[in-house]
């Protein structure tokens, strides 16, 4: 079964379509707590808007390289996106409303050497981070 962008990720729909992205893939799996992706491309960027457990999230990519989460790369590109500021899981609404704000940096940010641009360090601290937040020894 195929997911719409109108059902799963409203917030993103006219943007996008609008951007010239199409849905490339779509996959709503019940037997899974009900998971559901949707992958979307452009020329040059890919989305990937997805749901686990019922909380959905957001990634990006550079077409044929790995994905990044968008809160990371909105907060490199944008310092004033932070985690607090999109909320914990991510509000889809101001995922949304940054995206557009920031495709163009994030398109260009994605299309060269992310290790260059310090990103890729970036990324590794963040994602530390929330390691160290997840498995947080009790005191």
């Amino acid at each position: 079964m195929s997911a719409s962008i109108e059902s799963f990720a409203p917030e993103f729909r006219d943007f996008l379509e609008n951007e010239g992205f199409v849905i490339s893939k779509s996959l709503e799996k019940p037997e899974e707590f009900g998971n559901t992706s949707i992958i979307l491309e452009s020329p040059k960027l890919k989305i990937r808007i997805y749901s686990d457990r019922g909380q959905r999230f957001v990634d990006v990519g550079s077409i044929g390289q790995d994905w990044h989460k968008l809160e990371y790369v909105l907060e490199f590109v944008e310092p004033a996106c932070s985690q607090q500021w999109f909320g914990e899981p991510p509000q889809l609404d101001k995922l949304a409303v940054a995206l557009k704000r920031n495709i163009s940096a994030i398109s260009g940010l994605l299309s060269g050497d992310l290790a260059t641009s310090g990103f890729t360090m970036f990324e590794k601290k963040k994602s530390n981070k929330l390691i160290e937040k997840i498995f947080k020894k009790p005191k």
